[in-house]
């Protein structure tokens, strides 16, 4: 094998490493629009001034909750589709970096002499190209590291909801719930 089917042969599992095919953009994650259609309809069926007391007090409390939740929910979901769309554009970058990267030392490789000269010339010329590749894989994984950390975060947002209690808690006389949390079955 010859140090230019080395690096070609390098640049192929650099590549493998960032898969085949359009990435996702995110869009398909972010329900916001909906949700926050979902958040209107629980403000429009709030109570107004022909319902009053403390029923209708607890009721307009329960839907606040309801609509914030609905508004959390909104955030995660535009942020979610945002981070996935941030990796989608890592792993772009790295491919059209690697690409450069195959065409600059071919097209460079093609060009020198066929001498000992030449071949210091394309030695140097393939180092060149593995640092480079070196550089890019090095450059996607803290992007997707870092990535990863903010899609842990959205997560952890998302399962806190599953905790939030839509009304005051309570039960009647034989002990059965009468509030529904978010995570509840």
């Amino acid at each position: 094998m010859s140090a230019l089917d080395g690096f070609y042969s390098t640049w192929n599992k650099a590549r493998e490493t960032f898969g085949a095919g359009t990435p996702d953009d995110g869009s398909q994650f972010d329900g916001s629009a909906r949700l926050r259609q979902m958040k209107a309809g629980v403000e429009a069926a709030a109570p107004d001034a022909r319902w009053q007391g403390t029923a209708s007090e607890a009721y307009a409390a329960a839907n606040k909750k309801h609509a914030d939740i609905y508004e959390k929910l909104a955030d995660l979901d535009q942020k979610m589709a945002a981070e996935i769309k941030n990796a989608a554009n890592i792993v772009t970058a790295g491919r059209e970096s690697l690409d450069r990267t195959r065409d600059w030392v071919s097209s460079l490789a093609a060009s020198v002499p066929n001498s000992e000269a030449g071949k210091k010339m394309l030695l140097a010329i393939i180092s060149k190209g593995m640092g480079d590749i070196s550089e890019v894989i090095e450059s996607s994984t803290v992007g997707m590291t870092e990535s990863k950390g903010r899609i842990e975060a959205l997560k952890a947002g998302y399962d806190e909801l599953k905790t939030q209690q839509f009304a005051p808690a309570g039960g009647d006389e034989n002990g059965k719930k009468d509030t529904q949390m978010l995570g509840d079955r």
